[in-house]
């Protein structure tokens, strides 16, 4: 019997070596999903001016290819190299849906790896009295900080803090699909975790997983389904049924979203105080989601947000005797007539009954363009200017205007819809023609740059709160309102991710699939932006805040947001203030 069992087990190390790619498999595979960047990736050439990295120098990264030990390090290679480009936009999954998480999650505050959400189900306090605020010190012996910064290497983003931020967020939730060696965790972990006493305690936490854990990545394909493409935000309704067909088809041309590979699997069930809803959190905390991640302020009236159909969570509350309203916008779908009418209700009534607006795009993973564009004509009067997009050249995007031109025509859509998409259709077509890189920008969302705001249009002072997570649209948005002097941006740096997106597949061989950035965002005018060349560009630069404040301090994680609450509030009565004519 054991000469038996010693036969089979060889056996199944022998298959499992030959289940590996070889090293020109894996060579053919890197220059496939390189190739496809070279010819689709709008910002190479930005990257290599802005950041000095050229994404088709692939020399390194053939010779980590070949030297990999086996399928699971080399997926670890073909991320980093995608997370070199720093392109939160680019991204590289595994087609797999394993998961490993301790039961509790973190994030940076104060420059230190502290816990922001305990799944009490999970860990409950009897036994693991650590909470939201402690600082999680160790993991299996590694600084936490540490870890984060190594798994932080897999996926790249425009903003270098909300990479770090993403990577630490993999620390205790590993998701195969973004952590190839996810299946490697053992059945627990030791984790050192100093309470707000000072003390240092150890804890030992299973590790949960579910899932099927990939190995390698076979000679077989293995028909299972990606768990990394792109969703839309957690509260966005997935129908817009009394949405006009022509304008969905127009919209959807010019998406720009975040991709959210990562919910916090296994979810603790969070429950939104105002609302008894359950959220589902995703890496970052409220990230996509309609609620803010802070306690309402004293005497805040909630409006719009206690419904799942509700896209805006409004509200008002009052502080040195003004009034002041809440508009929070977690993401930009494509808005139904219904949605948008409801908006224009509430900017009436906020025009009748408030003396300032807080707009909210905090941790917004982004989506439409032009419902950004949207939102602006209903708080921005008179006219605005919006940035545009200038496309990567590709026969598949030429063909896609085509197809969009068609549709918008049988549709009976307005005639400029179908001029501007046969203008931005002829510039690719001229483009890829002449062998030229990259067309120059185009509007996207009116036949100009210049769009005619709605009569009844906010027009008192107000604010943007912005953050290192208001990413894609969630960038262009505070771009536009800057752009167009509408109030000063309050915050921290944006996301940096300045272009639209398309999903399609990576390597051949190893059935990992990919997004690739196939436009840049151009403001109207260039910026001049320490450590970045001159340039009108969101991609890597952001938008920088007019009045820098940071939520991501222990103490606002302890008190719910009360400073940072405070903070703000101040900052827009100030507003109010120094609108207000002196008797």
């Amino acid at each position: 019997m054991k000469i038996v069992t010693a036969i089979l087990l060889s056996c199944a190390a022998a298959s499992s070596l030959l289940a590996q790619l070889t090293p020109d498999q894996r060579v053919q595979d890197l220059q496939t999903l390189a190739g496809m960047y070279a010819k689709r990736y709008a910002p190479a050439n930005w990257k290599v001016a802005a950041l000095g990295v050229n994404v088709l120098d692939l020399v390194p990264w053939i010779q980590r290819a070949r030297a990999a030990r086996n399928d699971l390090e080399y997926a670890e290679v073909l991320m980093e190299y995608t997370g070199s480009f720093q392109d939160t936009h680019v991204s590289l999954g595994m087609t797999a849906n394993f998961v490993a998480s301790l039961g509790f999650f973190a994030d940076i505050y104060d420059g230190k790896v502290l816990i922001d959400l305990v799944d009490r189900n999970a860990l409950p306090v009897r036994d693991f009295p650590f909470t939201e605020g402690d600082e999680l010190v160790t993991i299996d012996g590694r600084p936490a900080m540490e870890v984060g910064q190594e798994l932080a290497r897999l996926s790249g983003a425009g903003n270098p803090r909300a990479g770090l931020r993403l990577g630490v967020q993999r620390i205790t939730s590993r998701a195969q699909s973004a952590v190839p060696r996810a299946v490697d965790v053992g059945d627990e972990a030791v984790v050192e975790i100093r309470r707000a006493s000072g003390e240092l305690q150890t804890y030992r936490l299973p590790w949960r997983k579910s899932g099927f854990p990939v190995r390698t990545f076979g000679q077989v394909p293995s028909p299972i389904f990606s768990a990394t493409a792109s969703g839309s935000a957690t509260d966005a309704p997935a129908e817009t049924p009394d949405l006009p067909a022509w304008r969905k088809v127009f919209y959807e041309m010019h998406i720009a979203s975040a991709d959210l590979p990562e919910l916090r699997r296994e979810n603790p069930v969070v429950v939104n105080p105002e609302t008894g809803n359950e959220l589902s959190p995703r890496g970052v905390l409220n990230y996509g989601s309609r609620f803010m991640v802070w306690n309402l302020p004293t005497g805040f009236t909630t409006r719009l947000g206690r419904l799942p159909s509700d896209v805006f969570y409004t509200g008002v509350y009052q502080n040195e005797g003004q009034r002041i309203g809440y508009l929070r916008i977690g993401s930009f779908p494509v808005y139904s007539n219904a949605q948008l009418a409801q908006l224009e209700a509430e900017v009436a009534f906020f025009n009748a009954n408030t003396d300032g607006l807080v707009v909210d795009v905090m941790r917004n993973t982004g989506g439409s363009i032009c419902s950004a564009s949207d939102i602006a004509a209903r708080i921005v009067p008179g006219n605005h200017v919006h940035a545009g997009l200038a496309f990567r050249p590709t026969i598949s995007r030429i063909l896609a205007y085509d197809n969009s031109i068609t549709q918008l025509r049988g549709l009976n859509a307005p005639p400029w819809t179908i001029e501007l998409h046969t203008f931005i259709r002829n510039q690719l077509a001229e483009a890829y023609n002449a062998n030229r890189g990259m067309p120059g920008p185009a509007p996207i969302c009116d036949w100009g740059y210049t769009i005619t705001s709605l009569p009844t249009a906010y027009r008192k002072p107000l604010i943007v709160l912005v953050d290192d997570f208001s990413t894609s649209t969630g960038d262009y948005f505070p771009a536009l309102m800057q752009d167009n002097k509408r109030g000063p941006i309050v915050g921290v740096r944006t996301n940096g991710a300045g272009g639209s997106v398309i999903n399609v597949p990576g390597g051949w061989y190893s059935e990992t699939n990919t997004r690739v950035t196939e436009s840049l965002m151009v403001r109207p005018e260039s910026r001049n932006i320490a450590g970045f060349p001159a340039s009108p560009y969101i991609e890597n630069v952001g938008v920088r805040p007019d009045i820098e404040l940071d939520y991501m301090t222990r103490e606002n994680l302890v008190t719910a947001g009360q400073p940072f609450v405070e903070a703000f509030t101040k900052i827009i009565v100030d507003e109010i203030k120094k609108a207000t004519p002196t008797p």
